[in-house]
């Protein structure tokens, strides 16, 4: 039975896809471990057989607890000083310090177990020098560089830009595959690398939407405290900027009395869009708190269509995005409303299962999701290209590429 060491630095959650990945592979016969910085993730939606390691006593990040209670301190220090000088501090702790990547670089070599591996999965770039210098302790490793997304071209900052784009093009060599999550991401990589085209490997649901928790009308309408009639709109996830989320609150003030906004989740601009609502009394914005992976699609079952107007105008990772609530809407039959991107298109459109529209305004989000909701009266979605959606994107065929790669990649070397 061959061994995998699988990394992740996802320090809020552990990504879904990373839950699916190691569950697909264990399910396959090999022994996963996955080795993790502090984080939340689902154990019911975790195969008992994937080992997990995860210190939450700081090893790694300092040789003692008073070296990460001084880090703590001073990070919280450098955060208040003035924009100039904290983009100054925060550019010499990259320069010298390695960033983020060199952090996580002292944790991994240090809590890793001691192997034998016969594979590193690495989950995101910041983790790739991480598994770059795992792979010279076992000899005859195979490393995989899985991308969740263009990383390097997810800042507005073009010093973070230059710096990530530089340590990717440092590593990538050393990686015998390399997976990310849609076509155009996977030829903008081939193309700014000068590297074979990385596999695709969506990034479907991850569980069996059959097997996640039902949720009663009544309770859906309670955790959002819904007081109006739908149709309700939906949009789950981080509440962050660059998609186009502000427009979404102002659009739908032109849509009262027309549809309701769900905000299923947390953010930076919760509590702003919250104020907002209130003090310019918008009342088809509802807000409710996260929840759990296994019940997420038994919340989004029971919305009229989904929403997502992510720009794509200066952040390149954006306008190549196939984020996780595309398939979330995939897996719970939701019709979809979004900006027109290029991989957004070819899902959506490509699928008969929604629109997407120009969204550079809330006058154009109102219109599209007007549009949408016409055609949701209209039949223009079928529950025939809701299903055949569902099983092109699902997780079954994408579980069953990832195994089929990794034979390739253990018979080829």
């Amino acid at each position: 039975m061959q061994n995998i060491l699988m990394l992740s630095a996802h320090s809020v959650q552990v990504d879904r896809r990373i839950l699916a990945e190691a569950n697909a592979l264990a399910a396959a016969g090999y022994e996963v471990d996955l080795v993790s910085v502090p984080a939340e993730y689902a154990e019911a939606c975790l195969d008992d057989r994937v080992r997990v390691t995860m210190p939450d006593d700081g090893r790694g990040f300092g040789s003692s607890g008073d070296d990460v209670s001084v880090k703590v301190r001073t990070k919280r220090i450098v955060k208040r000083l003035p924009g100039p000088l904290f983009s100054l501090a925060k550019a010499a702790w990259y320069r010298f310090g390695g960033g983020p990547a060199g952090e996580h670089r002292r944790f991994f070599t240090t809590v890793a177990p001691s192997g034998p591996f016969d594979f590193i999965h690495c989950h995101d770039l910041d983790v790739l020098p991480s598994a770059v210098e795992l792979k010279k302790r076992w000899s005859g490793a195979k490393l995989v560089y899985d991308c969740h997304e263009l990383f390097p071209y997810q800042f507005t900052d073009l010093s973070m830009e230059k710096y990530w784009r530089r340590l990717e093009q440092q590593h990538i060599g050393h990686a015998d595959l390399i997976i990310t999550v849609n076509e155009s991401i996977a030829t903008h990589m081939a193309e700014d690398y000068g590297i074979t085209k990385p596999a695709v490997i969506y990034n479907s649901y991850g569980v069996d939407g059959e097997g996640v928790d039902s949720i009663s009308r009544r309770a859906f309408r309670e955790h959002f405290d819904i007081v109006g009639e739908g149709p309700y709109v939906i949009f789950q996830g981080n509440q962050g900027p660059n998609r186009g989320l502000e427009m979404l609150v102002d659009a739908f003030e032109l849509l009262d009395g027309v549809a309701s906004l769900l905000f299923l989740g947390d953010g930076v601009l919760n509590e702003g869009f919250r104020e907002t609502c209130r003090l310019r009394g918008i009342r088809n914005v509802y807000f409710g708190s996260p929840v759990s992976q296994e019940q997420l699609l038994g919340y989004v079952r029971h919305s009229d269509l989904g929403v997502i107007p992510y720009q794509g105008d200066t952040i390149l990772n954006n306008k190549f995005c196939t984020p996780n609530k595309l398939f979330e809407f995939i897996e719970a039959g939701v019709p979809i409303c979004a900006n027109d991107l290029p991989e957004l298109r070819k899902v959506i459109v490509g699928s008969g299962i929604g629109r997407v529209y120009s969204m550079n305004s809330a006058h154009e989000i109102a219109a599209g999701v007007r549009h949408c909701l016409y055609g949701i009266e209209e039949g223009a979605f079928s529950s025939e290209n809701l299903e055949s959606a569902r099983d092109q994107y699902g997780w079954g065929g994408q579980a069953s590429r990832l195994i089929e790669l990794y034979g390739e990649l253990r018979d080829h070397f």
